[in-house]
């Protein structure tokens, strides 16, 4: 592989990964406290830059600047250096040898930093998708498919109160390990997904209903989305009857699949299509599975159904090489 190719299969990918480019070769991202810089040419233009950057940390939010500077020469340079002028200023130098995938940095210097040596190794190996279209919201058919979710649990909800019938119909279409392995009514693995106990569990249920569904079904298309929402809502139920067994019903379980598949996402193509970074939303996910173990009322392992399967049939309608 050539240097151009190298260096622009490496650009690519710091891209998808949020990075910005304030320079042809010099690229910075902002993970509050740290702000990252990687710069491709150790010249004295990257490295004043560099320096004015530390000098402003503060318009970043940001308490510590680590920069990287790498080389991709033919032959490893002889200086490689590995400096910090103090606490909030990390200066390290790496190179990188194209045809052996190898890495090489300064004496006591880390060789790993954000996967950012993994972005070396997938750009030497050409193993580069292409960058995904941002998605214009204003552009592209509405998401149909999660306002009718939304719309059919709506109406259910309102039937339940109106007809004075609330607790018949939660009895008749809810999932329990009786209802499943005793009365084979294996309809309620779908059903249980569209009723809510009442309007603060459909509320909830609503806000990452709309934050997230919106963002899955203009990025996997109607059709695949809802397959993708059934199948979430299925593998919920599912572990929920096996693992919990108590009568439940409610829309959490397809929901957390949407935020499993919408980590992917991120991983993937950067927080354009779910306005968070990676870290932001895995906290979110992380936060939001154990606060199900905190409250007796709520199906946890319906929650951990829903998200591992949104992982794996996330990557697996998404994945170039199946597609």
């Amino acid at each position: 592989m050539t240097e151009p190719v190298f260096l622009e299969n490496f650009k690519t990918l710091l891209l998808q990964k949020d990075f910005e480019a304030i320079t042809p070769d010099c690229f910075i991202l902002v993970e509050n406290p740290v702000l990252y810089a990687i710069c491709l040419k150790n010249e004295l233009p990257q490295k004043q830059m560099i320096d004015h950057l530390h000098e402003n940390l503060q318009e970043f939010y940001c308490q510590r600047l680590i920069c990287i500077f790498i080389s991709v020469e033919e032959h490893t340079p002889h200086t490689l250096t590995y400096a910090h002028t103090d606490d909030t200023y990390f200066l390290v130098t790496w190179h990188y040898d194209i045809q052996k995938q190898t890495l090489t940095a300064a004496p006591d210097a880390p060789t790993k930093i954000l996967g950012i040596e993994k972005l070396l190794k997938k750009a030497a190996s050409d193993d580069v998708i292409p960058s995904a279209p941002k998605l214009e919201i204003q552009t592209q058919p509405k998401p149909y498919v999660t306002y009718s979710i939304f719309g059919i649990c709506v109406v259910l909800l309102l039937f339940m109160i109106l007809s004075g019938q609330k607790d018949l119909l939660l009895d008749s279409f809810c999932i329990s390990d009786i209802s499943i392995f005793v009365d084979k009514e294996y309809y309620r693995l779908l059903t249980s997904m569209f009723f809510h106990t009442g309007i603060m569990h459909l509320g909830t249920n609503s806000i990452y209903l709309f934050y997230f569904g919106t963002r899955a079904e203009l990025l996997l298309g109607h059709k695949k989305y809802l397959l993708f929402y059934v199948l979430c809502g299925i593998c919920g139920s599912v572990a929920s009857v096996c693992l919990s067994g108590y009568p439940a019903v409610g829309a959490s379980d397809a929901i957390f699949g949407i935020i499993g598949g919408m980590l992917v996402a991120v991983k993937k193509y950067g927080s354009t299509y779910t306005g968070m970074n990676y870290a932001t939303l895995l906290l979110l996910a992380t936060s939001a599975l154990l606060m199900g173990f905190l409250d007796i009322d709520v199906d946890h392992f319906a929650h951990m159904g829903g998200f591992l399967s949104g992982i794996l049939l996330f990557y697996a309608m998404t994945n170039p090489n199946k597609n």
